[in-house]
């Protein structure tokens, strides 16, 4: 009865693992009967709960990361899409204004 079971049984086998679709296209290798003895009906827990995670954030604040995430892309996007000296240019720009900013920080301190 055993036997009857694992051959009605689902086998992930079959599907997911491709030593087990060689040894159907090999079986006069010795090693393809071993593993076509292997069954198992994995996964064995299944995925597909639900968990609530309402409370987890604020709508609020998702609202705007997402818009400020967006805008982000954008502007990279736009960046990006620049030419290559217009792109040098607006580096230097915020490189020298960092630089600046920075050592007037340190000045005022």
């Amino acid at each position: 009865a055993d036997d009857n079971d694992a051959d009605t049984a689902f086998n992930a086998a079959e599907y997911l693992f491709v030593s087990t679709q060689l040894a159907k296209q090999l079986p006069h290798l010795p090693v393809s009967r071993m593993i076509l003895h292997f069954h198992t009906p994995w996964p064995r827990q299944s995925y597909q709960h639900v968990q609530d995670v309402s409370q987890s954030y604020s709508r609020g604040a998702s609202y705007a990361l997402g818009s400020f995430s967006g805008l982000l892309l954008f502007l990279l996007g736009s960046f990006v899409g620049c030419p290559d000296s217009v792109q040098d240019a607006l580096i230097h720009m915020a490189a020298a204004a960092a630089v600046g900013y920075t050592v007037l920080l340190h000045t005022q301190l």
